[in-house]
């Protein structure tokens, strides 16, 4: 009875998806933050099981720490266009095609603040249309 239960379990485990495959791929969307629309990529972190890297062409990369579909980005500094930015936030990926991302981006060396909205779904690739 051990054998089968420890089979079993085994089975299920090696079927179960990781959390940043599943935030993998990319988007498209619009952020209050940002003039247009546009694609944003998520791929999984080189050497992390739960961490993802959001390409987005406005702020550069960002890290991320996945958790079943929450998304949680921690306090991190980036520069962009000369200005040294610090981001925080968190996101939720629905339905597994569409992500919601709130973020509070500050200017270290200046007072300008951003409270930031983007939504996003999965882009459809030849290879994932049944």
């Amino acid at each position: 009875m051990r054998k089968i239960a420890l089979f079993a379990f085994i089975l299920v485990s090696c079927h179960k998806q990781a959390d940043t495959a599943r935030f993998a791929g990319t988007y498209y969307g619009a952020s209050n933050c940002a003039a247009d629309a546009g694609y944003m990529a998520v791929e999984p972190l080189s050497g992390y099981r739960d961490q993802v890297v959001l390409h987005d062409p406005t702020c550069g990369d960002i890290k991320a720490t996945v958790t079943g579909d929450t998304l949680l980005i921690l306090l991190q500094t980036y520069c962009v266009r000369g200005h040294t930015i610090t981001i925080e936030g968190k996101g939720t990926l629905i339905d597994g095609d569409m992500l919601i991302i709130n973020t509070f981006s500050r200017e270290v060396t200046g007072t300008v603040a951003d409270s930031c909205f983007y939504y996003g779904h999965k882009k459809m690739t030849p290879s994932s249309i049944p």
